[in-house]
């Protein structure tokens, strides 16, 4: 019987084409071409959609949402004290939670987007390399 895991680089069979010496999988100067746009702008106005700019400003987005939360969060225990103190003490305690879980639900959501887009980024190279050159 034989063993399936000998079939590449075993005896009488060459080696996967990722490991021969000397053959690349594309030349050097044709690289799988990245989906993720150079820059922010070149990307802003590239009317095909050919590159992607979402990955290259979503931690500024991420960041734009923290801030917004913590204002936020700010301005809910601030009015909460001017109501009262029974809800401005509410405010305090269960403020922080629901911004916490809000600000949870907005990282998936945004890691499931950069996931999406890094999942393009790949297919296309993928595709790319599988071409006839």
């Amino acid at each position: 019987m034989s063993d399936p895991t000998a079939a590449y680089g075993g005896p009488g069979f060459p080696p996967p084409p990722s490991q021969r010496p000397g053959d690349d999988a594309y030349p050097a100067s044709e690289g799988p071409q990245d989906l993720n746009a150079s820059s922010f702008f070149a990307g802003l106005f590239d009317f095909g959609f050919t590159k992607f700019i979402t990955l290259s400003f979503l931690k500024f987005i991420y960041v734009l949402v923290v801030i917004a939360m913590s204002l936020g969060l700010l301005a809910m225990i601030v009015i909460g004290f001017a109501a009262g103190p029974l809800v401005g003490i509410v405010a305090l305690i269960l403020g922080p939670i629901v911004a916490l879980l809000y600000l949870v639900w907005i990282r998936m959501g945004m890691e499931f987007l950069a996931v999406v887009f890094r999942m393009a980024s790949d297919i296309h190279t993928m595709r790319v390399l599988r071409q006839p050159l």
